[in-house]
């Protein structure tokens, strides 16, 4: 479910430079086996340092110790599934250009770069996901009123002297006409419902953006965006009070 537009960025790209220039982010769950060997390992002094312009430093350890190869390979066998944490639109747009020179190479193997993209692996014990938050560009024909009550309809809004950042599953914090609000739905998703359809994101598609605001696809609406949670909600204020959504 990645944005076409974006993904369409990317193959081009892809195709003009003819090479991946960055990693799909993958995370797994936490491996107990190769945690052990990365401790040992970053006892080491690392073989490369560098602190960039933005004061975050680097440390990268290369392995060559064909034994500790072997065991960090068959703790990794343990894995049974990787979850993209960033990349969706890289690993989207690496399977499309895959494909076509596949179907342009008549001596095609399997073995060719095309067929694997990059990609950098964590454990999800050392990751922390930041929000990735959404804009709307007007209230699809609403006065800031009108949306107010339609939304009080279904969800419990209450006003915050302060920036909202979600504190449990399902709220969420709203900026609108230089106010912040919590809101929280006044029914939880049924207890036997997908997984999917539990997700946050799922549920502020299906009660907000689509029956109140007529967005039906947000990987395509030209009425919605995205801001990154790395921005601050700072960000998004600045967005609304400029006038801008």
């Amino acid at each position: 479910l990645t944005r076409p537009d974006r993904e369409d960025d990317r193959v081009r790209q892809m195709e003009a430079v003819n090479a991946h220039t960055g990693p799909v982010m993958l995370a797994h769950p936490p491996l107990a086996d190769a945690e052990a060997e990365y401790a040992e390992i970053t006892k080491q002094a690392p073989d490369f340092a560098v602190t960039a312009e933005d004061g975050i430093g680097h440390e990268s350890w290369s392995i060559s110790d064909p034994d500790r190869i072997e065991r960090l390979r068959r703790a990794f066998d343990k894995v049974s599934a990787l979850y993209i944490a960033d990349g969706h639109h890289r690993c989207a747009a690496a399977s499309r250009v895959a494909a076509r020179r596949r179907a342009a190479n008549p001596s095609h193997n399997g073995d060719e770069p095309y067929n694997d993209f990059l990609a950098v692996v964590f454990p999800s014990t050392e990751l922390r996901i930041l929000g990735y938050n959404r804009v709307v560009l007007d209230l699809g024909g609403l006065n800031n009123a009108e949306f107010l009550a339609r939304l009080a309809e279904i969800y419990q809004v209450a006003p915050s002297p302060a920036a909202v950042s979600p504190a449990r599953p399902h709220e969420a914090g709203m900026y609108l006409d230089g106010r912040w609000y919590r809101i929280n739905p006044n029914q939880e998703p049924p207890s036997g419902a997908s997984l999917v359809s539990r997700l946050d994101i799922t549920v502020l598609a299906q009660r907000i953006l689509e029956p109140i605001l007529g967005i039906g696809d947000p990987r395509s609406d030209s009425r919605i965006e995205f801001v990154g949670g790395g921005r601050g909600l700072e960000a998004l204020e600045r967005r609304v009070d400029s006038g801008a959504a």
